[in-house]
């Protein structure tokens, strides 16, 4: 019999390192995913789902035969309402894509953990389809640095605050100095959900 993978997500806000944090489980052997590129995946103009997105948000969307992932980002981030229609659309499609990634993954047998990255994982509610929850920390000052003003506070208006994350989240990573003190936590957490898989 199989033994299932632990799943795993890793949520935080823009700029706090998700992405570098996931890099560093990917380099300790974990199997890693990008939610946000298999959305963008699942955004081709040929694809059912970026069918009824192109219905949503307009043919002007499709450039050079894609949609432009930064007209669809800057569109829906100042329209409420047009986010959410969004996310009816594509959120389920995820869903279904990391749920076939992560039969696959266990079946090869060789990867101690399934890791995530979930920009939006207490938003959407995804929490609960995964064992163990991280967010990953910076100060505010450093992720608007890292992430640029502008397009950081468009983003929050839409986002539960990173402390909030935090404190929802049964893991927290602080990356607010060196990558090299980012690993030293990922290796030291890889070594805790080792201990307590079953």
């Amino acid at each position: 019999m199989l033994k299932l993978l632990k799943k795993v997500a890793v949520t935080g806000g823009p700029g706090c390192g998700k992405s570098a944090a996931c890099r560093l489980f990917e380099q300790q052997g974990a199997y890693v995913v990008d939610a946000d590129e298999v959305a963008h995946g699942l955004l081709s103009p040929d694809a059912p789902s970026g069918k009824r997105v192109i219905q949503l948000l307009g043919p002007s969307i499709v450039h050079d035969g894609i949609i432009d992932r930064k007209i669809v980002a800057d569109r829906v981030f100042r329209d409420a309402e047009a986010l959410q229609a969004l996310e009816t659309i594509i959120h389920p499609a995820v869903q279904e894509t990391i749920a076939t990634i992560y039969k696959a993954a266990t079946a090869l047998s060789l990867y101690p953990l399934f890791v995530v990255e979930v920009p939006l994982l207490f938003e959407a509610g995804w929490d609960k389809d995964f064992d163990v929850t991280i967010a990953v920390v910076a100060d505010e000052n450093v992720c608007r640095a890292r992430f640029g003003v502008e397009q950081y506070d468009l983003r929050m208006r839409r986002q539960m605050p990173p402390l909030e994350k935090a404190k929802r989240a049964q893991y927290r990573l602080d990356n607010n100095k060196t990558l090299a003190e980012l690993k030293e936590q990922v290796i030291s957490l890889m070594k805790q959900l080792g201990e307590t898989s079953s």
